[in-house]
């Protein structure tokens, strides 16, 4: 019932409706050096979005939700689709309580289940396309209030360039407390 704010591998028209229509496109685009090796895999359509923000305060906070159609079919597999939230340089989207970046095979119904949606029936209150998606999840940064910092929110396809991923912000989704 939020608004959201949006990034995809593929079309973002095609990342909303239900689970029963396929998000699958290949633009053809390069993937994004920091995401490959956050992968494991080559990666393919690689979507960013960079911003500087100056915080009030001395932490800030990115909330997000990252979703694919790689869910649940290629769960262990090579095409490990991966997002990030890059501030100041270092990736703060990591699975809570470990050092894994958040991706198809390190948040899925067998890995770090309680931070997965299995969307593949269509789950009460996300209304994407694609199968499965984390809870929402909010990283940390210790910044500097009053001083720029940078953001990069970035996703990307792993191993192909098929099979499409995203990343949503809910309004407010960026903030420092």
């Amino acid at each position: 019932g939020q608004s959201t704010w949006v990034l995809s591998s593929g079309r973002v028209a095609d990342a909303v409706g239900q689970p029963d229509t396929f998000a699958s496109t290949y633009l053809g685009l390069p993937g994004d050096p920091l995401l490959s090796d956050l992968s494991g895999r080559t990666t393919y359509d690689a979507a960013s979005y960079t911003v500087t923000v100056v915080p009030n305060g001395n932490t800030l906070k990115v909330r997000f939700v990252f979703a694919s159609e790689e869910y649940p079919e290629y769960v262990g597999s090579s095409f490990n689709d991966v997002m990030a939230v890059f501030v100041a340089g270092q990736n703060c989207a990591l699975v809570p309580g470990t050092n894994e970046a958040v991706a198809v095979n390190t948040v899925n119904a067998g890995h770090n289940a309680e931070y997965y949606v299995d969307n593949s029936a269509g789950a009460a209150g996300y209304g994407t396309t694609m199968d499965g998606l984390t809870i929402p999840l909010t990283c940390s940064v210790s910044v500097m209030p009053g001083q720029p910092v940078t953001i990069k929110i970035a996703v990307a396809d792993a191993s192909d360039g098929i099979y499409d991923s995203a990343v949503a912000l809910l309004d407010g989704g960026i903030w420092s407390e």
